[in-house]
């Protein structure tokens, strides 16, 4: 999810710095039955499609070479990430050694192994589901390129298919399809134990959307197609983005009241395009120490925060519930996101710099 040009966008970077805080925000208030909970999560959904689409645009820039780093890169986050989350959950098992066995068998049974491989589901913690995606995502378009890049380049020019009119189409599709799909069966109370004949137990409807075919896929191939088309070019009046970003959360907001608490909204997935667009027309790339500072921060820490967040929000509530009492009302608990965003924050700065300082040495070695 990061890159390294010669003017950085830092931009995209102050986005990715918010919808990091945005994730935050909805997986705090998600259920919570607190004041304007649900008004908050729906007004996060943007977030995570917006992380597909800044992945997307990246990686169309990379070339092969890069694009294997990166698959590398995003496989050992994902492996790492999941075999510290396995640690802590069976850290916090009672009774000693036989119950964490017992708890380990159940969290590596067949049917959890079905949803971690094919729908990204981790068993450990559901929100490392983006990683997995991306990293199919990723793998998918590095293996696409390996096998029909030598084939595209032997057809003539002029009979080349437009490959990305096909890859628009197919992003829309698989979008429209696991949305309508979705909705449906959330808007008609089938939301859990869904099953089918193909896994081996009963699985959440979410999940069948939830996961990088239906979800991650779309948006990342809009992100590529977006880096190769003219999107960028036609920037428009600052007063499109006043008025179109309030006015693309209230439709989401109008969406929410109508058909209830939907995983993605139409409102929210045009938020994240435009977003996107203001992005890419007007990018901060000399803004002052902020903006540097505000860039550096989106850049280096995004990715951490979204990893190690649910450790510190699970933390941060722990404390809550055992020193508060429950209140609808704006309260302590309001304040949780903020919290927990500084701590994640102080680990993504603490690896950025980490990452700076080995990156730094390395050059070192290699000028002699």
């Amino acid at each position: 999810m990061s890159t390294s040009t010669k003017a950085r966008n830092h931009t995209i970077d102050i986005l990715r710095l918010t919808a990091a805080f945005a994730v935050i925000c909805l997986h705090n208030f998600s259920g919570s039955g607190v004041w304007a909970g649900e008004t908050i999560v729906t007004l996060s959904r943007f977030a995570v499609p917006l992380f597909f689409l800044f992945s997307g645009y990246f990686s169309a820039g990379f070339s092969r070479k890069r694009k294997l780093w990166q698959v590398l890169r995003i496989f050992t986050l994902t492996l790492l990430s999941n075999l510290a989350y396995l640690a802590l959950v069976l850290s916090r098992v009672p009774g000693g050694a036989f119950m964490v066995q017992l708890r380990l068998q159940e969290l590596l049974s067949p049917l959890n192994w079905q949803k971690f491989l094919l729908l990204n589901e981790s068993p450990f913690s559901s929100h490392l589901w983006f990683l997995g995606a991306l990293l199919y995502c990723l793998t998918l378009d590095l293996l696409c390129g390996c096998l029909f890049g030598r084939f595209i380049k032997k057809i003539p020019e002029g009979c080349r298919p437009n490959y990305r009119k096909a890859a628009a189409a197919a992003a829309g599709a698989l979008l429209a399809v696991g949305l309508i799909l979705y909705d449906i069966c959330v808007i008609g109370g089938k939301t859990t134990g869904l099953t089918t004949s193909f896994f081996a137990g009963p699985i959440d409807t979410l999940l069948l959307f939830r996961n990088f075919f239906f979800f991650g896929l779309p948006f990342f191939l809009f992100g590529k197609l977006i880096r190769h088309s003219n999107f960028a070019q036609k920037p428009l009046p600052n007063l499109a983005y006043a008025l179109g970003i309030p006015g693309l959360c209230a439709l989401a907001l109008v969406e929410q009241y109508y058909w209830g608490v939907l995983e993605l909204y139409c409102g929210s997935i045009l938020l994240a395009f435009l977003l996107m667009h203001l992005a890419l027309c007007h990018p901060l790339s000399q803004g002052g120490t902020l903006v540097g500072l505000l860039g550096w921060l989106g850049q280096n820490t995004s990715l951490t925060i979204y990893i190690v967040h649910i450790y510190f929000l699970d933390l941060f509530r722990d404390q809550y519930w055992a020193n508060f009492s429950w209140q609808y009302e704006p309260g302590i608990y309001h304040l949780i996101p903020i919290g927990v965003f500084l701590a994640s924050l102080l680990v993504g700065v603490a690896v950025g710099l980490a990452k700076s300082s080995l990156t730094a040495l390395k050059r070192r070695r290699a000028n002699g």
